[in-house]
């Protein structure tokens, strides 16, 4: 493995976890809206945020765990099966594996590898995984609230 790859799968990983943190954040500010109280607003704010965080932070501690188990596609299945916070983890792994194409069906393509690509595919999202598990859980503590 070349050490210029894994970088690049650091950054990679810890851009995400910005966008995810700052995507909850804003999510947490829209559901709280409603709210006339500013004391009670900015409570409801800050609990719907750490509620969004602790489930990414729990996703991401799971998934490379889920791919040693099942395997990679049942793993990616298991995130369609889910909700928003598990898609953001499958649109960004989609994205690693095909260079920012957005559009791309990552379970598609993945049910479409032959042998040798799917085993490629599956150590690179492994990688890719625990780099996201290691930025997640620096970044917000087990109960979702942001770390000093």
């Amino acid at each position: 493995m070349s050490q210029r790859v894994n970088d690049e799968r650091a950054q990679d990983a810890y851009k995400l976890i910005e966008t995810i943190s700052s995507d909850n954040a804003k999510a947490a500010k829209a559901a709280s809206k409603s709210i006339a109280d500013e004391e009670d607003r900015l409570k409801a704010e800050r609990e719907k945020k750490e509620k969004l965080n602790k489930e990414f932070r729990s996703i991401a501690r799971s998934f490379p765990t889920k791919i040693q188990t099942n395997g990679l596609l049942v793993a990616v299945a298991f995130l369609d099966a889910k909700d928003e916070q598990h898609m953001k983890l499958k649109n960004a792994l989609g994205n690693w594996l095909y260079e920012k194409d957005s559009d791309v069906d990552l379970t598609k393509e993945l049910v479409e590898l032959e042998r040798d690509n799917y085993r490629f595919a599956s150590q690179e999202v492994m990688a890719y995984a625990q780099w996201v598990k290691r930025f997640a859980e620096g970044r917000w503590d087990k109960d979702g609230k942001e770390k000093q």
